[in-house]
C-alpha cells in the first residue's frame, strides 16, 4: 500500500458529485466538461471552508481500489457495445458510469457508517463524541468500510432516476447493465481478496474437500471471496450469452436480481468477517431473526428484499404491459435478440424507366 499527504477523499467525492449534477444542469457544449469541474471544485472549496469536509488527508493506493476502479472499467466495456444496439448513445453511459461510481462509493460508505453508527457516535468509552469528529469519521473513506449493498442500491436508485429523466427504457437498459454489473463484481471481489477483507468463516476441518481453502489469522476458513468472484463470473457469462436470446425486456434484470440475492443469501452463511445481526429489515438488531434455521445478518436481510422486490416488480410491469398492448408490443421488440422484432425495410425503389 501507498500512502501520501493528498486532497481527503471526501473533498474529492465532493468535487465530483458536484461536477455530475453541474454537467446535466448545462447545454451540450465544448465548454460543457471544464466548467462542470470548475463547478464541482468551487463547491467542494466552499463545503470545506464551512468545516463540512475535510481539506486535505491522506491517500492510500492498494491493491482494493486498483480492483475496484478495474471493476469499473470492465463493466464499462461490456456495456458500451450492447447499449449502442438498443439505441443509447456513449455518452449516456459514461454518464451512468460516473454516477454509479460517486453514488456507489457513497452508498456503500453510508450503510456501512449506519450499520455501525454506535462505532461513530460514540468513542471507546462511551463519551458522545463532537458532531464534527463523528462526521470527520464518517466521510473517511480511506479509512475502509465499505458495504456493497449499499452502494448497489444506491446507485441503482440514482441511474433510475437518471435514465427516466432522459426517457431511456429502463428495463432495456438494465439487461445491458446486468451481466456487465456481474462480471465486474467478479473483479472487485479479487480485491476484496488480496485485500483480507470479506473472508469466511472456519473450516472446522473441512479444508481437506476445500482446494481454496485460505488462511485469516491462523486458521483455515472458507474463500467467500473466491466463491463470489467465481458465482459472478459464471453468472455474467451465463447471462452474457442469455441476452442475445431474450424475448422481452427485463428478463436479464429478473434473472440477475433473483440469482445473485439467491447466491449471497448462501454465501453470507460462509462468512465469519464482521457481520451484524439484523432482522429481515436489514434494521441490526440482537439476537437475530432466524429464518430456516439460519440466524439473519443484514446482507442476507437485503438479498431476502431483494428477492421479494424483484418478484413484486416483475408482477407490476406484466400487469401493465397487459393493460397496455403498446407497452407489451415495445417490451417484444428486443433489439439486439434474435427474437427480436425485424428491422422495417425501406420502401422498394421503382425501377428507372429505360432512357
Amino acid at each position: 500500500m501507498i500512502a501520501f499527504p493528498f486532497l481527503h477523499t471526501a473533498w474529492l467525492l465532493s468535487a465530483a458529485a458536484g461536477a455530475v449534477v453541474v454537467t446535466n444542469l448545462l447545454p451540450p457544449r465544448p465548454w460543457r466538461i471544464p466548467a462542470a469541474v470548475l463547478a464541482g471544485a468551487i463547491a467542494a472549496a466552499i463545503l470545506a471552508s464551512l468545516g463540512v469536509v475535510p481539506w486535505f488527508g491522506t491517500l492510500h493506493l492498494a491493491a482494493y481500489g486498483v480492483f475496484m476502479l478495474l471493476a469499473f472499467v470492465v463493466a464499462y466495456i461490456l456495456t458500451v457495445p450492447r447499449a449502442r444496439l438498443v439505441g443509447i448513445e456513449e455518452r449516456e453511459i459514461i454518464d451512468c458510469f460516473l454516477i454509479a461510481l460517486i453514488a456507489g462509493l457513497a452508498g456503500a460508505r453510508a450503510r456501512y457508517v449506519w450499520e455501525r453508527s454506535h462505532d461513530f457516535l460514540f468513542d471507546a468509552q462511551g463519551h458522545r463524541r463532537a458532531w464534527t469528529s463523528s462526521f470527520a469519521q464518517m466521510v473517511d473513506f480511506d479509512g475502509g468500510g465499505m458495504v456493497w449493498y449499499g452502494g448497489f442500491s444506491l446507485a441503482a436508485l440514482c441511474i433510475v432516476i437518471f435514465i427516466w429523466r432522459r426517457r431511456i427504457r429502463i428495463l432495456a437498459m438494465s439487461d445491458v447493465i446486468a451481466p456487465a454489473l456481474l462480471g465486474g463484481l467478479a473483479v472487485g471481489r479479487i480485491g476484496c481478496s488480496v485485500n483480507g477483507c470479506c473472508y469466511g468463516r472456519p473450516t472446522d476441518g473441512a479444508e481437506t474437500f476445500l482446494p481454496f481453502a485460505m488462511h485469516h489469522a491462523g486458521h483455515a476458513v472458507y474463500p467467500t471471496q473466491v466463491y463470489e468472484s467465481i458465482a459472478c463470473t459464471l453468472m455474467a457469462v451465463i447471462l452474457w450469452f442469455a441476452w442475445r436470446r431474450r424475448r422481452v425486456d427485463g428478463a436479464i434484470t429478473l434473472c440477475a436480481v433473483l440469482g445473485y440475492a439467491c447466491w449471497r443469501f448462501f454465501n453470507e452463511t460462509l462468512r465469519g468477517d464482521d457481520k451484524i445481526d439484523s432482522n429481515l429489515l436489514s434494521v441490526p438488531q440482537t439476537p437475530p431473526t432466524v429464518l430456516f434455521g439460519v440466524k439473519i445478518d443484514t446482507s442476507m436481510a437485503t438479498s431476502v428484499q431483494m428477492v421479494v422486490i424483484g418478484l413484486v416488480v416483475t408482477a407490476l410491469v406484466l400487469w401493465y404491459r397487459s393493460r397496455h398492448p403498446s407497452a407489451q408490443l415495445l417490451a417484444h421488440q428486443v433489439p439486439g435478440s434474435r427474437y427480436g422484432a425485424p428491422t422495417p425495410l425501406m420502401p422498394a425503389q421503382p425501377a428507372p424507366s429505360p432512357a
